[in-house]
């Protein structure tokens, strides 16, 4: 049996900030920063999430995340944008949440580009 090509060493280094009642009383946000080093590529990551309550049992999140992604194997880049809307609403025996999303970007390989649009399927929980 042949051995495995050993991958070397994964380095991934991530913060998050929170704030509480930056937009109003009972809204969450937060900020998210991800460096990623891999053997076939590096990605830098910044995530936007809040939260805003609506009502007593309603909530609605919305979302953003930004992706730059460097490629070892081809030199090529790649730039995500990837928005979405989560909402909650809770009763007093059962949490119903919605999510949905879309992922949107282009990888350059010197002179060619290649756009990417996708929607992301939404998601029910009980």
């Amino acid at each position: 049996m042949p051995a495995t090509e050993p991958t070397g060493t994964d380095l991934i280094v991530s913060t998050q900030a929170l704030g509480y009642g930056l937009f109003g009383r009972g809204d969450v946000s937060s900020l998210g920063l991800q460096f990623q080093r891999w053997r076939r590529y590096e990605r830098y990551s910044l995530g936007l999430n809040a939260q805003f309550p609506v009502g007593r049992a309603w909530r609605i999140g919305p979302r953003l995340r930004v992706d730059q992604r460097e490629f070892h194997v081809d030199g090529s880049d790649q730039l995500l944008y990837a928005p979405g809307l989560r909402t909650e609403l809770r009763g007093k025996h059962m949490s119903l949440e919605f999510e949905g999303g879309a992922e949107f970007g282009s990888r350059s390989l010197d002179d060619a580009t290649e756009d990417r649009p996708g929607i992301t399927q939404p998601g029910v929980s009980l």
